[in-house]
């Protein structure tokens, strides 16, 4: 089964309810909290603005500025 979410105005967590025909939904307990199994989550877009700097060595340890918006 697939489907496709349909567009929101705010990111957020919606819980899904699959049906077998697009029509008829079953009673189901878990359409009324979120759990794990039957959510998905909307996220915001991301534009990133900066990176600083744009490269570093492969040994790693390089710490790293982001800067943008949509970011946490």
């Amino acid at each position: 089964m697939s489907t496709t979410s349909p567009a929101v105005h705010v990111p957020d967590s919606v819980v899904l309810a699959p049906s077998g025909n697009g029509q008829n939904y079953g009673f189901d307990n878990t359409l009324h909290f979120r759990d794990y199994q039957n959510t998905f989550t909307y996220y915001q877009d991301i534009l990133i603005h900066e990176v600083i700097p744009e490269s570093g060595p492969t040994l790693g340890n390089t710490k790293i500025y982001v800067s943008g918006y949509g970011l946490k």
